[in-house]
């Protein structure tokens, strides 16, 4: 039997024999950051799920739950168009996502659904599946960062209400975030066999603890719930993107998608037959995607918690003929017992390993030298790379507070006492409303802070005007508007602050792209790190013959096969 699967989205779902109930969700929290990829890849999968279960099986909640039937549809989805010639010159778009029988994706809705009669429906021989990608985000603001930043990561629905939402708010916060603990309170309502999730949001890996936990100083794993997820607890995702003809339109979620549905998400035709698992998709979206994404399964995860342990200097062995030296010993020297060990789920994991390395030293220049190094040696290099990076972020820093400190202190003052006092003669009146609607109270409420902020409040407020052209026609030109006026009132000096703003805009563009490459490169050489890891763990349970841990293991895998 198939399985449903998604993946741009928040999903859950049961696995159906004559009465299954699969939850579709993406809920993008805003108009503007509700990107195009997320509604094509939703309504991909809920066409394929319906297809598959028929309607009365799937219940779907998108963006602000715009269907066939709504009279007056929010433009709740952000497209660009024309970026191909010139990344940098894009013309946004809102638009309706409209998909039948759509609801909004609100933390209470989706909360609501697992206390619906729906959910009893369930019989113990079934599965319960959930897909999660909308946005996600890592510990709510009220919870102690430094004791486990990423223990309680959180997965952020439709909580658009007003224009100039500020979503950074921790008052805010909590109305959209719906989070892994109370994922897991909502979870024990499912009377099912199993519960598989595959989420794709930002910090997604986090959702494996639903599963994996530390019990007596160990890991531990509840074979009830499994999952795989796009990256680990504490990195944000690929894939999200408004512009779904570019080049940035790749990533875990959109390959788990095509690999589930056999659907190219963007133009709706057949490019293979779909796949009969979970399982299936994931392994070759995993295989597919080579992007920063670092994608991982709950039985990863574990193994990931096992490898943890096993490399510190000092842990208790829990084994009486094995002490933590030689457990130590062991799993540094994976490589010297994995051929030797006869177990068809590990060697597939290497080979699938070994397959991602071939592809990525195709990608990354010095990647097979890393793959050479032992995991001490790959955890130090890969320590180096992220300083590399760190070093170039403060770079890119110093640039937005340079194009801050121009906006905030020499452009806006000037401009917002000329729009004030009506000296601008060749603005029109939806100009005028536009700057007093939006720019001064954004800058008055200091919800302007970093450069890349702005595009979110336009793009809402672009929503709520209906999509209006002219608005989209001002923003792209405003800088020099403002600038031809400075010139003809004899204002040198804004002019040059213009130009000084439109010089660092560029220089951030630059460095941005600079630290995409470099982290990509990381990322990859990590994604290798860490299933290596995940071998050398395993190798080592195989050799110790830890049998609780296995059998936790085992029931693992067990779950992540199922249909």
């Amino acid at each position: 039997m198939k399985t449903p699967v998604l993946c741009a989205f928040f999903f859950l779902c049961c696995q159906i024999h004559a009465q299954g109930q699969i939850l579709v969700v993406s809920g993008g929290d805003n108009p503007g950051l509700n990107h195009y990829s997320q509604y094509l890849q939703t309504k991909t999968l809920y066409n394929d799920l319906v297809s598959r279960y028929g309607q009365d099986a799937v219940r779907i909640y998108f963006g602000a739950g715009n269907n066939a039937t709504t009279s007056n549809p929010v433009l709740d989805v952000h497209k660009i168009e024309n970026t191909k010639e010139d990344k940098y010159n894009k013309t946004d778009i809102m638009l309706a996502g409209i998909i039948p029988n759509n609801q909004p994706a609100t933390k209470a809705n989706v909360s609501a659904y697992f206390m619906s009669p729906l959910i009893k429906t369930i019989s113990p021989n079934q599965n319960f599946l959930m897909f999660v990608s909308d946005h996600g985000m890592p510990n709510a603001f009220s919870e102690d960062k430094e004791t486990n930043p990423f223990g309680n990561n959180c997965i952020d629905l439709w909580h658009y209400d007003q224009t100039l939402i500020d979503n950074t708010k921790a008052e805010d916060f909590y109305k959209a975030c719906l989070s892994k603990n109370e994922l897991s309170a909502l979870l024990t309502q499912i009377p099912a066999q199993h519960v598989i999730f595959q989420m794709s949001q930002c910090f997604s890996g986090g959702f494996h603890q639903l599963s994996v936990s530390e019990k007596e100083g160990y890991p531990s794993a509840n074979p009830k719930i499994c999952g795989f997820t796009a990256v680990t607890p504490d990195h944000i995702a690929s894939g999200c993107t408004a512009d779904a003809n570019g080049a940035t339109y790749q990533g875990y979620e959109r390959s788990f998608t095509e690999w589930y549905t056999g659907i190219n998400v963007v133009n709706g035709k057949k490019m293979r037959e779909p796949a009969k698992t979970m399982f299936f998709a994931h392994r070759n979206a995993a295989l597919e995607d080579m992007t920063a994404d670092v994608p991982l399964s709950t039985s990863d995860y574990y193994l990931l918690q096992w490898a943890d342990l096993f490399s510190k200097d000092q842990f208790i062995s829990r084994l009486t003929n094995y002490d933590n030296k030689t457990i130590n010993k062991i799993y540094q020297n994976y490589r010297e017992y994995r051929a030797a060990i006869n177990n068809p789920d590990l060697k597939d994991f290497i080979t699938m390993t070994e397959a991602t390395e071939q592809k990525i030293s195709q990608i990354v220049p010095f990647a097979n030298d890393f793959y050479r190094l032992s995991l001490v040696n790959q955890e130090e290099k890969i320590k180096q790379l992220e300083h590399q990076i760190q070093q170039k972020s403060i770079e890119l820093n110093i640039v937005w507070d340079g194009m801050m400190n121009a906006y905030l202190n020499i452009i806006m003052p000037v401009w917002q006492k000329a729009i004030k006092e009506h000296q601008i003669s060749t603005l029109s009146a939806k100009e005028y409303a536009f700057e007093k609607e939006l720019y001064q109270p954004i800058v008055t409420n200091r919800l302007y802070e970093h450069p890349y902020q702005f595009d979110n409040y336009f793009l809402q407020y672009l929503s709520m005007k209906n999509n209006d052209t002219d608005l989209v026609n001002y923003r792209k030109n405003r800088n020099e508007i403002i600038k031809q006026w400075a010139l003809e009132n004899q204002n040198q000096t804004l002019a040059n602050t213009i130009d000084y703003w439109q010089i660092l805009n560029k220089k951030q563009q630059q460095i941005k792209d600079e630290l995409d490459a470099s982290e990509k490169n990381k990322q990859l050489l990590k994604r290798i790190l860490i299933y290596n890891k995940v071998i050398a763990a395993w190798v080592t349970l195989i050799k110790i013959q830890d049998k609780t841990a296995l059998n936790e293991l085992q029931g693992l895998l067990n779950c992540e096969h199922s249909e």
